[in-house]
């Protein structure tokens, strides 16, 4: 029989998420998300962060897999560092491009189950706010950023990983944190009352690039998002 000293089994500790009005440049993550569509379009914005062998549109298109806009939806992109993750999100419908952004989440965890940023444990998944487009804002992006928060938030919750959602404008910034309030009201209610929408039992936590630290990292001149109690 054993006698030794007892031992705990720990429960893994859940993610979070952070939504931030930053750069998703000057973000020190372990995955970001490259937003792109089902034919591989990617903005000349994004293609310049990549390395400079797949900066030209073809070059890039090459580089997917065949099934890529049909079986899959997405892929890591070869010698990107913090890696890259093409993710198609244009050109669908907000059910899809949900659906992808947590296939985007699932890769990213499989690839850095273990953060290799300095300061970090748990790994840190960058994607842009996708599903808005371009143009001015509007009510229903505003709809759109909530479904977004918390399809992101309720995946986080369910993983040892932590998300951050970069934002670059006031509007979505403020949509952000209406979103967060509106979450928190929906777990206030009785499970029959509460929406049935994407990650409505997500749990986020909002701040600004100010509630981030900054770190010595091997990506200077970029913010690194990191969770003082997680740390």
């Amino acid at each position: 029989m054993y006698r030794g000293r007892p031992f705990v089994i720990l429960s893994p500790v859940p993610g979070r998420l952070f939504v931030v009005r930053s750069d998703l440049t000057r973000i020190t993550c372990d995955a970001w998300l490259l937003p792109t569509d089902p034919w591989l379009n990617v903005t000349k914005q994004w293609l310049s962060i990549l390395p400079s062998e797949l900066r030209h549109p073809n070059e890039f298109r090459r580089a997917a897999p065949k099934a890529f806009g049909r079986d899959r939806h997405t892929f890591a992109v070869e010698a990107s560092s913090p890696v890259a993750v093409a993710t198609s999100i244009g050109g669908l419908s907000l059910d899809a491009i949900l659906k992808n952004v947590r296939e985007f989440l699932d890769l990213a965890l499989e690839m850095r189950p273990v953060s290799t940023v300095r300061g970090r444990k748990v790994p840190l998944f960058a994607l842009p706010l996708v599903g808005t487009g371009r143009g001015g804002w509007s009510r229903s992006k505003g709809d759109v950023v909530g479904d977004v928060v918390a399809a992101t938030s309720e995946w986080a919750a369910a993983h040892e990983a932590d998300a951050c959602l970069v934002v670059d404008s006031a509007q979505a910034f403020a949509a952000a944190q209406s979103a967060r309030r509106q979450l928190r009201a929906d777990r206030s209610l009785p499970p029959r009352l509460r929406p049935h929408r994407a990650g409505a039992r997500g749990e986020s936590s909002v701040g600004s690039p100010r509630a981030l630290r900054r770190c010595r990292c091997p990506h200077p001149g970029r913010v690194a998002a990191l969770d003082h109690r997680r740390a």
